[in-house]
């Protein structure tokens, strides 16, 4: 699947092919792209998810993009203060042990 925000910039840009020039580089997976023609340049198929195909008018994708983006960037938000979270468990677990080798070192 392809980075939502690079499809977003895809949708978004100025340089869109016309049917005069409809030449398109189409991605296959993530690293593959294959030369292609554009037969409208007014629609484009957007991945829903899944390897689901749906299309949408140009600001519709581009809506639809923003939207994903926006949802990427709150869960990354969240899965940051997650990780917090657990790297300060890690740390109070890890000096507890230590305190306690320190106690049995002692006696």
């Amino acid at each position: 699947m392809c980075d939502p925000r690079d499809a977003d910039d895809r949708v978004r840009t100025d340089d869109r092919p016309t049917k005069a020039h409809g030449s398109v580089l189409v991605p296959l997976t993530n690293s593959l792209y294959v030369r292609g023609e554009l037969a409208d340049s007014d629609s484009v198929l957007v991945d829903v998810g899944t390897g689901f195909l749906v299309e949408k008018k140009l600001k519709s994708a581009e809506l639809f993009y923003e939207g994903k983006v926006s949802e990427l960037s709150n869960n990354l938000k969240d899965l940051e203060v997650i990780v917090q979270r657990k790297q300060a468990n890690v740390r109070a677990v890890e000096e507890g042990m230590d305190a306690r080798s320190a106690i049995a070192n002692i006696c």
